[in-house]
């Protein structure tokens, strides 16, 4: 029996190392594709809302990734309308942050027994370097953005309009006498994964109306900006609720603006609250039913594999797995392990 166990042991390390290895080294292809067919099951909906109105498969793809285009177009649109707000606020904005930036400079350079001139030649011959460095990273991962992004919206037309092959392909795999609960298995993970991603979407949405309005009258500047920004950050779990509220801080900090500062402190603190205890279980549901100790873990995993893109889908995928597992007997344990409810 010791030896039976060990033996299991060996093998279970074995498969989890060369899974998640394989995860790690086929990354470049397998991030886009895996964004693209979440993306996929968002849109679903909408396509086979326009194949019951009589419209045929292509055209319904075809319009499902307009429709993905048009909102990557309208946050485009809304990042370059608000930087030009921004440099018609450049001036000013760089008065504030000189007059900050000066009296931080003295208090240092007093604490290290510097002159202030001193200082900032020390720290602008060790930022030339980071910046120069910085600058590259950024050129190059703006480069492959932009061509997973269009890996993405090929492979988001093809899972659409393929969906019934893929499906078809799937299903005959296993014995016909299985196939019918293959097909509901196959359909609750489609549906789990569904609706988390559309009531994430909901909570985007309405967080964004709560972040504009509150920061705006606050009297944050670019609070329309920065509560939406805030939104669309809020998809990274944890972190990005936290980058979120930190660009708006530092901007009342950055203007001198104390009592502004602890008031985006106190409404995304309160908002947060809300999201987690009212908003998400209402909109979100128990259908993506994790154990909060397994979703931090597979939000950590998923950054240590995809960085933030593997922060944001391990979720979605980990609640399909869940669905999966507890349908198969000797892995029922293994979805109990992931569940929050207990029941």
């Amino acid at each position: 029996m010791p030896k039976e166990i060990f033996k299991r042991a060996v093998l279970a390390l074995l498969f989890l190392t060369l899974f998640f290895g394989g995860l790690y080294f086929a990354g470049g292809f397998l991030k886009p594709l895996s964004v693209a067919l979440l993306l996929a099951f968002v849109l679903l909906p909408v396509g086979r809302w326009l194949e019951n109105k009589g419209l045929d498969r292509l055209w319904s793809s075809l319009i499902c990734v307009m429709i993905f285009i048009a909102v990557l177009a309208g946050i485009g649109g809304l990042v370059a309308y608000q930087g030009q707000q921004f440099g018609e606020q450049y001036t000013e904005l760089k008065e504030q942050a000189s007059e900050s930036f000066d009296e931080v400079t003295k208090k240092a350079a007093d604490r290290l027994g510097l002159s202030k001139d001193e200082l900032v030649e020390k720290m602008r011959t060790n930022s030339l370097s980071s910046i120069k460095s910085v600058l590259q990273r950024t050129i190059m991962g703006i480069s492959s953005s932009m061509a997973d992004l269009m890996l993405i919206i090929v492979y988001i037309f093809a899972f659409l309009y393929y969906r019934r092959h893929f499906k078809k392909f799937f299903i005959k795999l296993f014995h016909e006498e299985r196939r019918e609960k293959i097909t509901g298995i196959l359909q609750e993970s489609i549906d789990a994964a569904l609706l988390y991603l559309r009531g994430k979407v909901i909570l985007i949405g309405i967080l964004a109306v709560c972040y504009s309005i509150g920061l705006t009258l606050i009297g944050i500047q670019f609070g329309v900006f920065y509560g939406i920004l805030a939104a669309l950050l809020s998809i990274i779990p944890y972190i990005g609720n936290i980058i979120g509220g930190g660009l708006p801080l530092f901007t009342a900090l950055l203007s001198g603006n104390t009592t502004g500062a602890l008031m985006v402190i106190g409404l995304f603190t309160v908002i947060q609250f809300i999201e987690s205890y009212i908003l998400t279980p209402q909109i979100v549901g128990k259908k993506v039913d994790l154990h909060p100790l397994i979703t931090i873990l597979s939000v950590v995993l998923g950054g240590s594999l995809w960085g933030v893109v593997g922060m944001i889908i391990a979720i979605p995928y980990l609640g399909i797995t869940m669905v999966i597992l507890q349908y198969i007997p000797k892995m029922e344990p293994y979805a109990f392990l992931l569940k929050e409810n207990e029941d």
